[in-house]
């Protein structure tokens, strides 16, 4: 039995290679699917009119990351919890944080690009915020 059996873990999910990765850590690290919360934030993109940020939260627009998200999971992973933000206010890495407490998860797995120098400092980084705003502890994999 490991530290982490029967508490929930939060993978935030960008669709990139590192998420799965981060998902892959979490499944080994639990021994029930139903302990994985899978989070997507939707990010408003910045000088939009908010009216064009309908689309980016319609039914059917969440709808088809939901199943972009299925087709990307391995063979024989299923049942899994996904959910969906809109990011109105808050930077990604605080959104996650706070859906993390909010779930009272006892990790967050993360993947990071390990971007360095200028390209970290306009970009920032997710995980750096994930860490500084998380009530519980946080897992970076690195690519």
């Amino acid at each position: 039995m490991n530290r982490f059996t029967g508490k929930k873990i939060v993978v935030p999910w960008d669709y990139e290679e590192m998420s799965l990765e981060s998902l892959l850590m979490a499944l080994e690290l639990t021994d029930s699917n139903d302990n994985i919360e899978v989070v997507h934030v939707v990010e408003f993109p910045k000088g939009v009119q908010p009216s064009a940020a309908i689309e980016l939260c319609s039914e059917e627009r969440q709808q088809e990351l939901k199943e972009k998200f299925n087709e990307q999971l391995p063979d024989g992973v299923s049942g899994l919890n996904f959910t969906i933000i809109s990011d109105f206010d808050n930077e990604h890495g605080v959104e996650i944080a706070n859906f993390a407490a909010a779930r009272e998860a006892g990790l967050i797995v993360i993947g990071s690009h390990g971007r360095k120098g200028l390209a970290r400092l306009i970009l920032g980084s997710v995980a750096d915020k994930v860490v500084q705003h998380s009530r519980c502890p946080v897992l970076i994999l690195r690519d």
